[in-house]
Order: C-alpha cells, then sequence, then structure tokens
C-alpha cells in the first residue's frame, strides 16, 4: 500500500515565501512604488512612449507613480534597480512599512502599530532581504529540511497551514510578536525552525493587508468587481471555513 499523507516542510516554506513575495509586490503596486522586471522589448516601448533618448538596459525597474500632470496625465518614472528583483521588491516593501511606523499612533491603533512594529523589527533584527535568505536556506541547501527522506525534523510547517478553523487578525499579530521577539541572531541557520515559523506568519500577515487594501482601493474607485468576486469565489470553495477566507476570520 502507499502511504499518501505525507508533505514536504522544504516546499511548504518555499510556497510561504512566494505568498508573501506576491503579497508584498501587490501592496506596492497599489500604493504607487514597486518593482517590475522589464525585458529589452519593454524598455524599448517605453522609451518610445516616452519620446526618450534614453534607453536603459533591461532588468529589474523602479516603477513610481508621481502627480498628475495634468487632469487626465498621470507620470511614470522608471529607474534601474540597480538590484535583482527580489531584492529591490523587499527593499521597497521595508522602505513603505518604514514610513509607516514613523506616522503611526501607537494610541489610535494600537493593532495596526504592532503590526507595523513586527515588520520592522523582524527586518531590523535579521535583514530587509530575511525571507530571501529563508527562502534560499530550504529550497537551495542540499539536504536541509527533508524531513520526509531523512527525518530531519528541524522544520515543521503542518500546525500552522493544517488549520480547520480561522484565526482572528489579531491572533496572527500576537503570534508574529512572538516569534520576532525570540530571534536573536540575523543567521538563519542559527535557529531554522524559528525562522520558517516567522516567515509563514509574515506570509499571512502582509496576505491579509493585500487582500483589505485591494477591496479598499476597488471600493473607492468604483473598480471593476468581478475579478474581485471571481478571486473570492474560488478561495472559499478551495480554502475557506464557512464563509471567511482562510486562514483569517474575516
Amino acid at each position: 500500500m502507499v502511504e499518501t499523507n505525507w508533505h514536504s516542510p522544504a516546499w511548504a516554506i518555499t510556497t510561504a515565501y512566494y505568498w508573501a513575495f506576491f503579497s508584498a509586490m501587490a501592496i506596492t503596486r497599489l500604493t504607487g512604488r514597486t518593482t517590475w522586471f522589464l525585458d529589452r522589448a519593454a524598455v524599448s516601448d517605453f522609451r518610445k512612449l516616452a519620446n526618450s533618448t534614453v534607453q536603459p538596459g533591461a532588468g529589474a525597474m523602479i516603477f513610481a507613480l508621481k502627480a498628475y500632470s495634468t487632469g487626465i496625465t498621470r507620470e511614470i518614472h522608471l529607474s534601474p534597480s540597480r538590484a535583482q528583483l527580489h531584492d529591490s521588491l523587499w527593499a521597497i516593501f521595508h522602505r513603505l512599512v518604514d514610513e509607516l511606523y514613523s506616522a503611526a499612533d501607537q494610541g489610535a491603533n494600537p493593532l495596526e502599530y504592532r503590526l507595523l512594529w513586527c515588520i520592522r523589527e523582524a527586518q531590523l533584527r535579521i535583514s530587509r532581504d530575511w525571507p530571501s535568505r529563508v527562502r534560499n536556506l530550504v529550497n537551495y541547501r542540499p539536504g536541509h529540511a527533508y524531513r520526509e527522506v531523512i527525518h530531519d525534523a528541524r522544520i515543521d510547517a503542518a500546525p500552522y497551514v493544517r488549520r480547520r478553523s480561522p484565526m482572528s487578525f489579531e491572533r496572527v499579530i500576537s503570534s508574529f510578536e512572538d516569534q520576532v521577539l525570540r530571534v536573536q541572531s540575523p543567521d538563519p541557520l542559527a535557529d531554522t525552525s524559528l525562522i520558517c515559523r516567522l516567515l509563514i506568519l509574515f506570509a499571512i500577515t502582509i496576505a491579509g493587508i493585500a487582500e483589505e487594501l485591494h477591496k479598499d482601493v476597488v471600493d473607492r474607485q468604483s473598480g471593476d468587481r468581478r475579478w474581485l468576486r471571481l478571486r473570492q469565489g474560488f478561495l472559499q470553495k478551495h480554502c475557506s471555513a464557512d464563509d471567511n477566507i482562510w486562514p483569517l476570520d474575516g
């Protein structure tokens, strides 16, 4: 008989990384300053639209929306990031978090303040690209986290992803705080289990932010809700308990 009741902790962590990566990309795009990979053809097309003689090389670009130059015209600034796409995104994302944290009012919204503190403190204790470093650790380090093959139990992602009931956002943030406070070394190898738990909670948190921010933008701009409804219907069918999107309780 073939046993099918198993999972790969390393692959679960890698999946959590990309969940966090694309959530962070969505947040930065919704706020108007993000990173974008452009190939040579796209760069050439943008140069023609801008009527510019400057031809930057292909690669990761900083994409920034500026103020309206006229009532219907919006300026878009593109500049080389001088970094890999993932590193560039994390730098932009954490710069945004730093700006929000500096303006946050702990008394007015304690939960928001705690959330921003957690995200900021994690990158201060480890590094701005710490999610990428965790992904590299479990995905590219030979033999690391191969629990089902060599019975390496240092990563156990199951308790964080096999949930039968949704969690409140406050509970997620409290768990996130607990893990951040336990970080004592900037080296992910110092405590692989801890750093992987941190990545999963980070992914859940910023996915929730991206979800709510997208809904808010659609509502404010009276945007097309068809994609929002299709996506929500898919998630409710495959990933939720009752009418709430896993793993949060709405």
